[in-house]
């Protein structure tokens, strides 16, 4: 970004530079997409593959609901046993206290053949724009036979955030828990 650091615009009544108007405007689009863009994260080990990503159910009024769409891919040579995903989310709010609220859940992965799919949305999150700021992570932890198969986060400082959060009981369906299989997605 050197050359960067000084962006002028000039005054309505004289004659615009298009260069320097295409690049501030190059630049405010690539700062308004950047905030849009959905969390995201995915591991692969042992021959399974996990990605989660936010995805918004509703945005009406002031209230926005979002949960993480989660895909469990079978990539080895050799057909799954039945197994276990558990998640985390955490809900970071600026303006709001307790600042960071953290919700775990369960569900079931079906056994999985090889090359399989499996997906399903885990976890439920409403939070109002009052909030200020709101930050959204997510891990998701795959179990097969009582061991850790995969783990994939959406920040790699997941854990040290999950210490410092408040465990949703009666927060009042801020985070709620939810694992809805997508229809038609075991195929």
């Amino acid at each position: 970004m050197a050359g960067f650091s000084h962006i002028t615009v000039e005054k309505l009544s004289g004659t615009p530079n298009p260069m320097k108007t295409s690049l501030l405007v190059a630049l405010s689009l690539l700062l308004a997409c950047s905030r849009l863009s959905a969390v995201e994260g995915s591991a692969t080990a042992n021959g399974v593959t996990v990605q989660g990503k936010e995805k918004t159910i509703s945005n009406t009024g002031s209230d926005k609901t979002i949960t993480v769409n989660v895909t469990v891919k079978n990539g080895s040579f050799k057909e799954l046993p039945e197994g276990e995903m558990e998640y985390s989310l955490i809900i970071d709010r600026s303006d709001y206290s307790p600042r960071r609220l953290l919700l775990t859940g369960t569900g079931k992965i079906p056994p999985l053949k090889v090359a399989q799919v499996f997906q399903v949305q885990a976890g439920v999150a409403t939070y109002m724009q009052g909030w200020g700021t709101v930050k959204f992570y997510f891990k998701i932890v795959v179990k097969h036979n009582g061991k850790e198969t995969v783990v994939a986060m959406s920040n790699p400082s997941f854990n040290s955030l999950a210490a410092t959060s408040a465990k949703v009981e009666g927060r009042g369906g801020v985070l709620a828990t939810g694992y809805n299989i997508i229809e038609g997605a075991l195929h």
